[in-house]
């Protein structure tokens, strides 16, 4: 009986082994077909034009995915080397297949892409105030470095207090690097303090003078803020700007501080029947005294608003001055006996109340020459100053809803709120506003409403 040789099975064409290296090279000739058909597609994807959406806008289109990705990467890294800080892109950025015919951009046309429409953000040191981004700085450092700027900015020396009178507070966060200020740009805004706009009601005897004041400006700053806005023109009700300047940060400082003032003489007074009441005259000059003070002084970042005396001391006593005061009445009385008023001034009178022209007359017109001094009974400076076709003008409230208007004035020597004395000198007679020649134009009003002077004047 022939055996088979060793090592092969009955039937079988080739050997054990021979069947297993066929096997092998087959799943190898598999892998690498795999291999170079996944190579393929991806190749074929980096290959592929790209579309970059930004926060859902297509802003370009690059020859691939693969450049695409490279172009944002380089501008990150272009971006926190130019800032010394590390960015984040805060932009919803994403890349898809083109579509379309758009035609690729080149790298730096895509970097100026990209400049255009991420947004970044860099980590950042917040100054909050009361709860609200006010400042930026780089770090913490830089940013404890402002506060302390800041207290000896406002410092009047070893003995002064200083405190933030705000809830001031240091955050790291990311910031946009537009709002990232150096040190002494923060410094500036501190020191300068941001524009705050309110509105007012003019008011009947508001004047520009009394309103600039009344707020801490000047007229020219307030007629800035209210282009066109003129003495003449104003009216009652009329709402206006007021432009403030607001702190940043609201600091106080509290310190003591030594003086030495002159002490303003005594006056002694004696009336004068040869003087005008209103005007005084000076018989001896007197000499002012000095005395050493010591002030506590608060400060509201840099603006004194509170100085309260701790102790002084008297250097040199003052001498007392001794003046003049008028006594002589500067009025001109018709002898009707009727009213309760005082005339203002002499002269002819060239117009009376009434129509006249076909239009009301409210008042009576006094001629007399430029010049020529105008008083009134007693009473209450309510209006002085220029007041529309009156110009210069004085309004006085004598009480009870009775007030006199003097109109056309050439000056005015009394203030708003002022308290006058019956024949007190007012102003001067002029032709202000629209008048044809010199003369005073005299009203009185009772409740608001024009009456006939001539039945309250004595």
């Amino acid at each position: 009986m022939n055996l088979p040789p060793a090592g092969r099975q009955p039937g079988s064409g080739s050997s054990f082994s021979e069947l297993i290296k066929n096997n092998i090279h087959l799943t190898v000739c598999f892998t690498v077909i795999f291999a170079v058909a996944i190579a393929a597609l991806c190749f074929s994807f980096s290959k592929k034009a790209c579309a970059i959406v930004v926060d859902g806008e297509t802003i370009a289109v690059a020859e691939s995915h693969n450049i695409a990705s490279e172009v944002i990467e380089e501008f990150a890294a272009e971006k926190s080397a130019q800032l010394s800080a590390h960015v984040i892109i805060d932009s919803n950025v994403e890349l898809v297949d083109a579509t379309g015919d758009a035609k690729p951009l080149d790298k730096t046309q895509l970097i100026g892409k990209l400049e255009k429409h991420i947004r970044y953000s860099v980590e950042g040191a917040a100054v909050l105030v009361n709860g609200e981004v006010k400042l930026a700085l780089k770090d913490e450092a830089e940013a404890m470095g402002l506060l302390d700027r800041i207290n000896d900015f406002y410092s009047k020396g070893v003995n002064c207090c200083v405190e933030f009178l705000d809830d001031v507070e240091i955050v790291q966060q990311q910031v946009s690097p537009s709002d990232l200020l150096d040190m002494e740009a923060a410094l500036f805004m501190v020191d300068k303090g941001v524009k705050e706009i309110h509105s007012y009601t003019v008011k009947d005897g508001d004047t520009l003078w009394d309103i600039a004041a009344a707020n801490n400006i000047s007229v020219e700053e307030l007629q800035e803020a209210n282009k066109g806005l003129r003495p003449e023109t104003m009216q009652i009700n009329q709402e206006i700007s007021l432009t403030k300047t607001a702190p940043l940060i609201r600091v106080v400082a509290v310190y003591d501080t030594e003086a030495e003032e002159t002490i303003a003489p005594p006056v002694e007074k004696h009336n004068d029947y040869d003087v005008y009441v209103g005007q005084n005259k000076v018989l001896e000059a007197g000499k002012p005294g000095l005395k050493k003070v010591l002030y506590q002084v608060t400060e509201n970042n840099g603006a004194e608003v509170e100085r309260s005396t701790i102790k002084e001391q008297i250097i040199k006593e003052p001498e007392k001055q001794v003046i003049a005061v008028g006594a002589k009445i500067l009025v001109a009385s018709r002898g009707s006996g009727s009213g309760r008023l005082v005339w203002p001034v002499s002269g002819q009178i060239s117009s009376y109340y009434g129509m006249r022209s076909g239009r009301m007359h409210s008042g009576i017109d006094i001629c007399n020459s430029r010049g020529t001094p105008i008083a009134a009974a007693a009473g209450t400076v309510v209006r002085a100053g220029w007041y529309s076709a009156y110009g210069i003008t004085v309004d006085i409230d004598h009480g009870n809803g009775l007030m006199t208007r003097y109109g056309h004035l050439d000056s005015a020597v009394v203030k708003y709120g002022q308290e006058v004395t019956c024949g007190q000198l007012l102003g001067r007679m002029g032709t202000t506003g629209n008048a044809s020649g010199s003369h005073l134009h005299f009203e009185v009003r009772v409740n608001g409403a024009h009456k006939n002077p001539m039945s309250y004047l004595n």
